[in-house]
């Protein structure tokens, strides 16, 4: 007789609530499914904004309505008394609502449903493009609501919280990602700020490691827990050479040539500190066997070194690789030497010299022609010959070295002076490399051409008088001879 009462009333309760079955048609597909995810979660928590649907019986009065959890976290429910939903679960407040119905309504088959989750905006600033106010709900995570708002400059691993309360909490993503620790990557919730810092230390790891790729460290961790942690260890049966492992790093002091050296791990891993931007690179012993050199003028923008000087690089190579290749790999130290001849480029071979069309392997991305590499060759680039030619009425005529920031009057002293025979004034014509003119206070430009006039009164007369004179003396002559002939 008892399970014939129950059963009477929860068909009642069915036949009273016929709206309450169907309210859910009235919402939207995405907000349904978001609701039946959020019920579907135990971690789910009630946030301010939620919307839930409350049915029971009330003797036989069927009770029906919904409930908007507001800013208090404070859930009132009928007039039989409220819960407090800060920090609790979905699953503890459904708990509770039904506790509180059955004390009053033993029979009042409670239904207590999540009808449309919460949606509010959390704030990004920091290191991002701008600072961004992102849609969010109770399922996303810090993780979901940052991505793609990054800048270059940005940490990619952490990032600091501050909560409504004010309250500020740091977490590290690496920890989620890598160790699958996902109270470093929590759940959003209303009023949040998310802080994102610059990157203090990014690294390139490669070659033989089990896991390469770019790693943002810690301040205190060192190249072995770059390769240990990060990379995971060395690539087991890949013929390692621990001994050294290369480090490239950027110089801080504006050229683009980086610097390049090893480092041995049995004997520095422990104290060796990568810095930001360095490539860590692990080679297989065989790479290690063979080097190229490139010869390059010393002089590179911004570099201040004096013209003349030469540069040699060593870069290693596997066999099998070509100059072509190479070549556009290292592209930044041919691009940065302003005073390299790249039309005269050429590779040094065993007492020869074998021309290479370093011009079109640079700046023609069709061309692809096969140059083996083989131990013992250098790439030697020589420097672009600049010079400023001196002609006229000078005592030394010819093709002077260009010295940056000089004038017409140095060149002209280099070239002995004026011939003051030939020359007045110091008159010049100074003409550019474009053929422009320029005045004798410019400062002259490599490759240009200085005349010094010949314009001296008496070294013309002297010149042309003899000539005069001749011509005057064969005019008498003639003349003579017609007046005897007339005669």
């Amino acid at each position: 007789m008892k399970y014939k009462v129950i059963l009477l009333v929860y068909v009642c309760f069915i036949a009273a609530f016929p709206l309450f079955a169907d309210s859910s048609s009235t919402i939207d597909a995405p907000t349904k499914q978001r609701a039946q995810q959020a019920m579907a979660n135990p971690d789910y928590r009630v946030l301010p904004g939620d919307i839930y649907y409350l049915g029971y019986t009330a003797g036989q009065t069927a009770v029906q309505y919904d409930i908007v959890v507001d800013a208090s976290g404070i859930m009132r429910v009928s007039n039989l008394g409220v819960v407090n939903t800060n920090g609790k679960t979905f699953m503890t407040v459904k708990k509770q609502v039904e506790t509180l119905i059955s004390q009053n309504y033993p029979l009042g088959a409670v239904q207590f449903v999540l009808a449309s989750p919460s949606s509010f905006s959390v704030i990004v600033k920091g290191e991002v493009s701008k600072t961004t106010e992102v849609k969010a709900w109770g399922l996303m995570r810090a993780s979901q609501v940052i991505n793609g708002l990054l800048t270059n400059f940005a940490s990619n691993r952490y990032i600091s919280i501050t909560g409504i309360s004010g309250k500020t909490i740091e977490y590290d993503l690496f920890k989620a990602i890598r160790d699958g620790d996902l109270r470093q990557d929590p759940y959003v919730s209303p009023g949040d700020v998310i802080t994102i810092p610059r990157v203090k230390r990014r690294v390139t790891l490669s070659g033989s490691v089990e896991r390469p790729g770019v790693y943002e460290m810690d301040d205190n961790e060192t190249l072995n827990t770059l390769i240990e942690r990060y990379g995971n260890g060395f690539t087991v049966g890949e013929g390692v050479d621990k001994a050294q492992v290369k480090i490239v790093r950027i110089k801080d002091d504006g050229t683009a040539i980086p610097d390049t050296f090893f480092v041995d791990m049995d004997k520095e891993a422990e104290t060796f500190s990568v810095l930001h931007k360095d490539t860590v690179y692990v080679e297989k012993r065989q790479i290690l066997q063979t080097n190229i050199y490139i010869e390059l003028p010393a002089t590179a923008s911004g570099s201040g070194q004096p013209l003349g000087k030469t540069k040699v690089i060593s870069i290693a190579f596997v066999p099998g690789d070509d100059f072509v290749s190479l070549i556009r790999q290292n592209m930044q130290l041919f691009t940065a030497a302003v005073t390299a001849d790249t039309s005269s480029a050429y590779i040094f071979r065993q007492g020869k010299q074998l021309p290479i069309s370093l011009n079109k392997v640079l700046f023609d991305a069709a061309y692809n022609e096969n140059i083996p590499i083989e131990p013992g060759d250098r790439l030697i680039v020589p420097e672009i010959e600049q010079t400023v030619t001196v002609n006229g009425a000078v005592m030394r005529p010819g093709a002077y070295p260009y010295t940056p920031g000089r004038k017409s009057d140095f060149y002209i002293a280099l070239a002995g002076g004026f011939d003051y025979q030939r020359n007045s004034g110091g008159a010049i014509t100074i003409t550019d490399v474009y053929g422009n003119k320029l005045g004798k206070n410019d400062i002259v430009g490599p490759n240009t051409i200085i005349s010094a006039r010949t314009n001296a009164f008496m070294y013309n007369f002297n010149i042309y008088m003899p000539l005069i004179t001749v011509t005057a003396t064969i005019l008498g002559i003639i003349t003579s001879i017609l007046a005897l002939t007339k005669r």
